[in-house]
């Protein structure tokens, strides 16, 4: 079964990530506020508290964040950079200007 990794809990994120769980997939969430990922424990994803435990062995890494400042924030970290799955699938579904995303596009 595919891992799937969601980085973005929010009004949009929230029932994104909830529709992948029901539909059986395993997934880990990240927010910064960790509430917001929280709510989706009771439709079985697994909670994770790092940017670095979201990314590791995460075959599909999902971003649903605000802004280009959240995105810089999140895949310009080391701890996204250095623990992502060499192979994984990054998908940005941020509210951002393409110029930040084809920034990440070759990491």
């Amino acid at each position: 079964m595919m891992n799937i990794g969601f980085i973005g809990i929010g009004l949009m994120g929230f029932p994104m990530a909830k529709n992948l769980l029901k539909s059986g997939y395993n997934l880990k969430a990240y927010n910064r506020s960790k509430d917001k990922a929280v709510r989706l424990k009771e439709f079985g994803a697994e909670i994770s508290i790092s940017i670095k435990e979201v990314v590791t062995n995460s075959d599909v890494v999902i971003a649903m964040l605000t802004d280009d400042a959240a995105v810089e924030k999140v895949m310009g970290s080391d701890e996204f950079i250095s623990n992502i799955k060499e192979g994984a699938t990054v998908i940005d579904m941020s509210s951002v200007n393409p110029v930040i995303t084809k920034k990440y596009a070759d990491i």
